[in-house]
């Protein structure tokens, strides 16, 4: 795939690894990933690059829970921004659902299953009914 055409991803992740990992994937499946370690400059970094974006989003090890707020603000129906988001706890995906998360995995699951979703927040019409933990 052409540079010019690759499709931006945001990650937005505390720990390294998961930047690394993600953008990897996302990179192997020609998207250009945009890592992100703070969530003040994922919220300027949106607000940079206009609606219409994916944010691939780590649920937990934030030192409190500003990625709620940074899903209320940019939410599809505020910002057209979709948020993939991924978290150990059930509690913590409800949360992210409620606040405007488009979808939630529990990890660990397969990359598959990532892509799998990645491609269904990216799809030219967003599946509605994909909006639970999986």
């Amino acid at each position: 795939m052409n540079r010019a055409t690759k499709r931006r991803v945001f990650v937005l992740s505390p720990r390294r690894a998961d930047l690394v990992l993600y953008g990897d994937l996302l990179e192997r499946d020609g998207c250009q990933p945009v890592p992100l370690t703070s969530i003040i400059n994922a919220a300027a970094e949106l607000t940079a690059a206009g609606p219409g974006h994916l944010v691939l989003l780590a649920l937990e090890g934030w030192q409190d829970s500003g990625f709620l707020d940074l899903i209320k603000n940019f939410s599809p129906q505020k910002h057209d921004t979709h948020f993939l988001g991924f978290a150990t706890s059930t509690e913590t995906a409800q949360s992210a659902l409620e606040a405007g998360c488009s979808e939630c995995l529990l990890v660990p699951v397969s990359v598959d299953t990532i892509m799998q979703a990645v491609h269904r927040q990216l799809a030219p019409h967003f599946h509605h009914g994909s909006a639970s933990p999986v």
